[in-house]
Parts: structure tokens; sequence; C-alpha cells
């Protein structure tokens, strides 16, 4: 028998140890794309395997010296750092550690991602996979709710997040799904037809969940992406399709998806019942001028640098108590703009950071130019616009999850 040589040998082992822990990094990633509709626990646990992984694989110093030099990573950190600042000058201390707590997400996320290689393209598909699969199992628990205990509220069709952060992820799995059917073998006819299958029963999904800020995303991206696109390919004919579609589609669910009706007729007589100084409790449009109207006043108090972490909720209690407000205690909510609440809490400052950690790792890393990245960056901030979308655990993750993924792990074209 011919001995192998050592240093065989230890190569050998080094090798296998980095491909345990690389499927074991995409195992957690799946998990977590999978979970992040359905399960808020495995969620959190998905995150957790990552982080170990990451701390008990090798050379771990090298790792930790390449994340230190990645400035896209530190840019992208900034957002979870105003949080721990904001703890300086909180009044709430155990509010304060809650919304770190909330924010861990945007710590964990980006350094098991930043702190690797780049994904091989089959995985990175396969996560986008169990992403698309998560919602499709949501939708499908979601469609029996509606159909055998006909609820009276849209939102409790889903059961086990906000409707509105399902909204979100039903977003992306579709241009997700649109992704994948266009970064596809020509031979796979089949699966192609799954993933339009898949991209049409969600996209009918959003409707019946009367999520009208996903359906604005799902707009606002085919105009801006596909469009521009297709345009700019002169493919004039798939152009004027994707045009008649986009035409199409809102309307025929207008005229034949009670919720999307029900929802879209509201909108001018809630306007006009906030116009005339009416009680608007319960009333989902004019709810939010009033929101956003107390939040501005908020903000002229502490407009630089916020009333700091875990504050925000107590400066609105105070308003409430203090002032006359036309809304019943169980709707006296925050802001419910994500970019309002920032400036609440960290004021004009914060806001600055916030768009600079977003906006600004993508210049660095050249994804602008990547289709995936712009379709949540829109979905993103059209969301932040009627949503606190980062003051809940599954909105969190959403936005590290994604945000990480094709900032870090997505292969760059080859």
């Amino acid at each position: 028998m011919i001995e192998k040589p050592f240093l065989y040998n230890v190569n050998y082992k080094i090798l296998k140890r980095e491909a345990i822990h690389y499927q074991i990094h995409l195992f957690a990633l799946m998990i977590l794309a999978f979970s992040m509709p359905l399960s808020p626990a495995i969620m959190s646990i998905s995150q957790v395997l990552l982080v170990l992984n990451f701390l008990v694989e090798p050379d771990l110093k090298n790792r930790f010296k390449s994340l230190s030099s990645n400035h896209a990573f530190w840019f992208f950190l900034s957002l979870f750092l105003i949080y721990i600042v904001g703890m300086i000058y909180t009044t709430d201390i155990n509010q304060g550690l809650k919304e770190i707590k909330i924010k861990l997400p945007l710590l964990l996320i980006p350094i098991a991602l930043a702190g690797k290689s780049e994904l091989i393209l089959i995985d990175f598909k396969k996560i986008l996979l169990a992403a698309i699969a998560g919602v499709l199992v949501t939708s499908f628990v979601g469609m029996y709710i509606y159909l055998t205990e006909k609820p009276e509220e849209l939102r409790d069709i889903s059961p086990f997040i906000s409707h509105i952060r399902l909204s979100l992820m039903l977003c992306m799995a579709i241009f997700s799904a649109l992704y994948l059917i266009t970064n596809s073998g020509k031979s796979k006819i089949l699966y192609k037809t799954l993933l339009a299958v898949t991209a049409i029963w969600l996209l009918t999904f959003i409707g019946i969940l009367g999520a009208r800020s996903g359906y604005l995303v799902i707009l606002v991206v085919a105009v801006f992406v596909g469009l521009t696109y297709l345009l700019k390919q002169r493919k004039y004919i798939l152009a004027g399709a994707l045009a008649l579609l986009l035409f199409i589609v809102p309307v025929s669910m207008y005229k034949f998806t009670d919720s999307v009706r029900t929802r879209i007729n509201e909108i001018p007589a809630e306007i006009e019942n906030y116009r005339n100084g009416e009680n608007v409790s319960g009333q989902s449009i004019s709810q939010r001028f009033v929101y956003w109207a107390i939040s501005l006043e908020l903000i002229k108090e502490n407009p630089v640098l916020g009333v700091g972490t875990g504050d925000t909720d107590f400066a609105f209690k105070n308003y409430y108590a203090t002032h006359q407000v036309k809304l019943e205690k169980k709707f006296q909510f925050t802001s419910h703009m994500q970019y309002l609440n920032i400036t609440i809490s960290f004021g004009l400052i914060g806001l600055i950071i916030f768009f600079v950690s977003v906006l600004y790792p993508p210049f660095l890393l050249n994804r602008y130019s990547d289709y995936l990245m712009i379709s949540f960056l829109i979905t993103l901030f059209i969301s932040m616009l009627t949503e606190d979308t980062l003051e809940t655990q599954a909105g969190i993750t959403f936005f590290a999850f994604y945000n990480s993924l094709l900032l870090f792990a997505k292969p760059k074209p080859a």
C-alpha cells in the first residue's frame, strides 16, 4: 500500500472541513429563507446557526481581518450601530434593550455572509427557491383559512406574520421566480413553467390579501426594471406585451376581486374624512395622516439626534396623553412610516446614516446593475412609505437577509 504524503492528508482534511462548514452555511440560509414567513422561532434559530458556524470555522482570524477591511460591510453595519449609540441618551433602558434585540439580524446576518466567500450560483438559486417555497406554503395556508373560515379581516389569512411583511416577501418571491426563469437553461421547460405558475399564483394571492403596497411594488418594479430592460434591449414587442399586462392585471383584479375593489374604493372616502376632521379610528389611510402629523411635531422637538433608542413609543404615548387626538386609544400607534420613525429616534443625522447604510454598499460593490438588488431596494423603499418595516422581527430579518444575500453572497456574473 502506498502511503499518501502528510501534506496531502492535511490539505484533504482542511478541504473536507471547509466543505462541511459550507454545507451548514447553505443549510442555515435555506432554512432562514424558508422560515421567514412561517416561523419566527425557526427564523431566529437559523440565524444563530449561521453565526455559530461562522465562528467555529477554520481561520477565524483572517476572516475577521477580511471583515474589518470590507467597507461595504461597515456601511451596512452603521444602521445597527446607530441603535447602539442611541442607547446613550435613551430614557427607557429596558425598551431600548428590547429594540436592540429585535435589530440583532442587522448584526448577525451580515457578519455571517460578508465574512465568507460568495456562494456557488446553483446554491444561490437553491436559497431563492427555499424563499419561494416558504411564501408558497404560507399562501396555501392563508387560502385555506380564507375559504373555510371566511375571516372578516383579510390580515387574518396571514396567520404567522403581519400581512404587510408577508406581502413584501411575496413580492421578492415573484421577482426571484422571474430571475430563475431567465437564468436557467433553455431545455428546462417544466421548471420554468412551474416557476411562472407560482409567480402568477403569488401575484393573485397579494390581491386576495388586499395588500395595496404589494401591488404598488410589483407595478413600479415592472415599469422601472422590466420595461427599461426590454426597451434597452430593443425588444419592443415584449415591452408592449408587458405594458398591456400591467394594465390588464390591475383592472382585472379590481373588477373580479372583492378585497382589491374594497381597498381601492375606500381611499377617497378616508381622505375626505381626514380633511373634515372626523374621528378616523380604524381607517387605514386616514389614520396614517394623523400619525404622520404627530411624527412631524415630535421631530421638531428633537430634530438633530432624536429621542434615542426605544423612546419612540414613549414619545407617542406622551403626545396622545397631552393632546386632543381624534383616535380611539386602541388605534393610537406610532408613525407607520419608517423614515419618520428613524428621524424621531435618531434625528436628521440618523436618517442620513440610514440612507447611506442602505444605498452606499450597493454602489461600492457595483450592484446597481443587478435586477434583484434594484427590485429589493424598490420593494424596501416603497414599503417604508406607509409602514414601519424595520420595527418587527419579520421586517428586520427580511431586510437583513435579502440585503446581505444580494450584497455579499450572490455570485458575480462570470
